[in-house]
């Protein structure tokens, strides 16, 4: 898939994607009818879900993960993104960009 279609489905990089799923330890912790999920199907079948807002059983279908296993992936996929949260977001230090005068 081209660079900017994965920014345009995924909204990251080829690169932080592939960094993502190099936390596979972490995220095969899930539940264990989650646990033959290969971790390259959870990051990418939660990260859709979330650039895409569209429903579970939507985003799980095309990862072919029923929607109560999707649901168990997305939790799990979400508590590793949150202790990781400073890694992966940042916020712009120009000051005056937050300014609304």
């Amino acid at each position: 898939m081209p660079e900017d279609a994965v920014l345009k489905r995924y909204r990251l990089t080829p690169q932080v994607i592939l960094d993502l799923i190099e936390l596979r330890d972490e995220l095969d912790l899930s539940v264990n009818l989650g646990s033959a999920i290969p971790a390259h199907v959870k990051v990418l079948c939660s990260l859709h879900y979330l650039a895409s807002g569209s429903f579970q059983t939507t985003v799980g279908m095309s990862g072919r993960i029923a929607q109560s296993i999707f649901s168990s992936v997305l939790g799990k996929f979400l508590d590793v993104m949150l202790k990781r949260a400073g890694q992966y977001i940042s916020f712009p230090k120009d000051t005056s960009i937050t300014d609304i005068g």
